[in-house]
């Protein structure tokens, strides 16, 4: 999306949002008095910046940064940029953005930072710390990444880290606090992955086999994976016979996590938009053509988790 557009949008918000409606706010069974865990004495104020900016070619690019794989605490993770709050800071906004200069040397007056707004404070119960979003937007800044291709490699090493994650505290190898969300079995480790012949969704496959899973594999062309707990279909997921073959790969495959991660894009051109409806057939049609099959298998089992990263 542009990033002339999304400022737009993101102007027109108010600086506080609203509370959010009763139906999408959880409920606690442990502590129905209180939506978020007591930290405890071990908790400390954090907070982080979500930067916004243009590449090179005028799109909105959101700031990512990795953690060293040698540090203590949350080595090799992928972050926004932030910290915990020191004594001098005023705000959440202030260390967010004192934090960002020390790790990723933001200067807030040369690129014309223009703070937009803050997401509530909310605790962690994993770390123990609380922390606040803040939203911001450098109109000069411009992220060292070079090319489409590049970009994907750096994103397909780290973003498999957020599903590992989610799927960690679903696994009960964390202890969040207990929301009334639905019972969370076990999983048995067998993911299938969609769209992982290259970019995010190879990364992904050879991150998740590292660490023991067994990986189903969906895409257009020939996998370059090859290893024991690794099996490959070639199918374009907006062919027309798509859902009955994914049906039967579910089938013979009984996974219980599916990434989708088939994605295309390119700048729009407004003398052919016919791009653009592939785009949408792929990104947005393909997802649900996914979750019409993957979904109520999941729901018959009582298991399963649907992860999608597509654009």
């Amino acid at each position: 999306m542009r990033f002339e557009l999304v400022r737009e949008r993101l102007a027109a918000l108010p600086r506080e949002m609203p509370a959010a409606p009763a139906i999408l706010t959880p409920v606690r069974v442990d502590a129905p008095e209180s939506l978020f865990p007591d930290v405890g004495p071990r908790g400390r104020p954090a907070a982080v910046l979500v930067l916004l900016f243009p590449d090179s070619q005028g799109r909105a690019r959101v700031l990512l940064t990795a953690r060293a794989t040698h540090g203590i605490g949350h080595a090799g993770e992928v972050s926004f940029p932030g910290g915990s709050a020191e004594a001098g800071d005023a705000d959440p906004i202030e260390t967010a953005v004192r934090e960002a200069a020390e790790e990723v040397a933001l200067d807030p007056t040369a690129c014309g930072l223009r703070v937009i707004g803050a997401l509530e404070v909310f605790a962690f119960a994993c770390v123990g710390g609380c922390a606040a979003a803040c939203a911001g937007m450098d109109q000069e800044a411009s992220m060292p990444i070079t090319s489409h291709a590049s970009w994907n490699r750096f994103i397909g090493r780290h973003a498999i880290c957020v599903i590992e994650a989610i799927l960690k505290v679903c696994a009960g190898n964390c202890n969040p606090p207990q929301y009334d969300c639905g019972p969370m079995p076990l999983l048995s480790r067998h993911a299938l992955i969609i769209g992982n012949s290259d970019g995010i969704g190879l990364h992904g496959t050879r991150r998740l086999l590292d660490r023991g899973w067994q990986i189903t594999g969906v895409s257009r062309r020939a996998s370059p994976v090859v290893h024991a707990r690794y099996q490959h279909h070639v199918l374009d997921v907006s062919d027309s016979d798509y859902v009955a073959r994914l049906r039967a790969i579910v089938a013979e495959a009984a996974v219980d996590t599916c990434i989708y991660c088939a994605g295309i894009g390119g700048p729009p051109d407004p003398r052919d938009l016919g791009s653009d409806v592939h785009v949408f057939e792929v990104n947005l049609m393909g997802a649900l053509r996914t979750a019409q099959v993957i979904v109520p298998t999941m729901v018959a089992a009582g298991r399963g988790h649907f992860v999608v990263l597509s654009s």
